[in-house]
């Protein structure tokens, strides 16, 4: 954690390739972030994936 503690970031196209890999990085790298994508269905599971990893905020 550290390099973007207490940022934001908008991540589209977080379900899949790229936009998965950054958003997984931003979370793990202290971002509170915002996913979107049209395969909603994928765009919860990277969701979950990064709650699973402690990234959540809690109440999310």
């Amino acid at each position: 954690m550290g390099r973007v503690d207490g940022k934001i970031a908008f991540v589209t196209g977080g379900a899949n390739g790229m936009g998965r890999y950054h958003a997984l990085l931003l979370a793990r790298e202290g971002a509170t972030l915002v996913v979107t994508d049209m395969d909603e269905k994928g765009g919860h599971a990277v969701v979950d994936e990064i709650n699973a990893e402690g990234g959540g905020r809690p109440g999310s």
